[in-house]
């Protein structure tokens, strides 16, 4: 089978969204490459998504991504020599919830607050399983982000954060404006995290 120049182009997207989250594990040529191979091996489900144009197209960059996130972290797990269970897996919501505590960073390495509590949805939240490692981490991807993205997460986070509705006034903004804003800084922070736990391995992960 063949892939068509469009889905060429979409699993390219796919494979570097990937790469901008964790360039420097892998080579973006490598990931492309990989991301082709796999679509390759993966014949049924890319009959089916031709089937379902634009929503067919998103799921294929959707699953390039991800199996380039995948083969990134198993990079990294290399590069660190990190067993595969020290690898925590973060979501939007995990994200949210842990991100006031990042500002407060100092708190937290004083000890003031209980190591040992966990964030709430996860089994792995973080490398070491503390809630301490989890807000280590999560400041550290927060770092990382642009200066645009780390201003918009401070001014809703930090000391309390704003609401969006008070944020868009003082910018002059729609407040869907900062909505939209929000979800794409938080899903960048999770994708330089390593990325949402990969469906397939989802049965390994306590509820």
């Amino acid at each position: 089978m063949e892939l068509t120049d469009r889905e060429l182009q979409v699993i390219t997207q796919g494979a570097t969204n990937a790469y901008n989250a964790q360039r420097k594990f892998m080579d973006l040529g490598d990931l492309i490459n990989e991301a082709v191979v796999w679509a390759l091996t993966h014949e049924k489900k890319l009959l089916m998504w031709r089937e379902k144009g634009k929503h067919g197209e998103n799921l294929l960059r959707f699953s390039a991504k991800q199996h380039c996130l995948s083969l990134i972290g198993k990079e990294r797990r290399r590069i660190y020599v990190l067993e595969k269970d020290d690898i925590a897996y973060y979501t939007p919501a995990i994200v949210r919830e842990v991100l006031p505590d990042i500002f407060d960073i100092d708190d937290w390495l004083s000890g003031s607050t209980n190591d040992q509590e966990r964030v709430s949805g996860t089994s792995r939240p973080s490398e070491g399983n503390t809630r301490l490692a989890t807000v280590v981490d999560v400041k550290s991807g927060f770092e990382s982000l642009s200066d645009d993205d780390k201003a918009l997460l401070t001014d809703l986070y930090a000391d309390g954060g704003v609401t969006h509705q008070v944020l868009a006034a003082t910018l002059e903004v729609a407040e869907k404006t900062i909505q939209r804003r929000e979800q794409r800084a938080v899903q960048r922070l999770v994708d330089r995290l390593g990325g949402e736990l990969p469906w397939w391995d989802m049965k390994g992960i306590s509820a």
